[in-house]
């Protein structure tokens, strides 16, 4: 009896943690500072398959989206192709095509870049 009641007792709190644990960011969220968070933590992590998602950011409503994108999208390649978050839209709309084109020829690379199935299979194998 007592075993099975430490052992209920140990299972609501585990669900009441996970439950309280901030879930991962998405670069597609509703919300800007997730967005936001997410170029971040796109960036430090070196995932190659947010590239496409980060130029789209380029274009996002919100000022502070657009820094982060293109501060992770820097971090990532190296580059900006002239897109400054604060420009005028006629920059900024000029500078998010030389992205585009860049990486329709191929021109973007990611150093050091980690596919995400890649990452989840070497969590998986080292333990993580």
């Amino acid at each position: 009896m007592v075993v099975r009641c430490l052992a209920t007792s140990l299972l609501v709190f585990g669900l009441l943690v996970a439950a309280c644990a901030a879930p991962a960011p998405r670069l597609a969220s509703p919300v800007p500072v997730d967005r936001a968070r997410a170029a971040v933590a796109a960036a430090e992590r070196g995932e190659a398959d947010a590239i496409y998602r980060l130029v789209e950011l380029l274009d996002d409503a919100d000022g502070g989206v657009r820094m982060y994108a293109i501060l992770a999208l820097r971090r990532l390649t190296g580059h900006t192709y002239g897109f400054v978050y604060h420009g005028t839209l006629a920059e900024r709309s000029a500078a998010i095509e030389r992205w585009r084109t860049a990486l329709q020829e191929g021109r973007v690379k990611v150093a050091g870049a980690q596919h995400a199935a890649d990452g989840a299979s070497q969590a998986a194998t080292s333990g993580e």
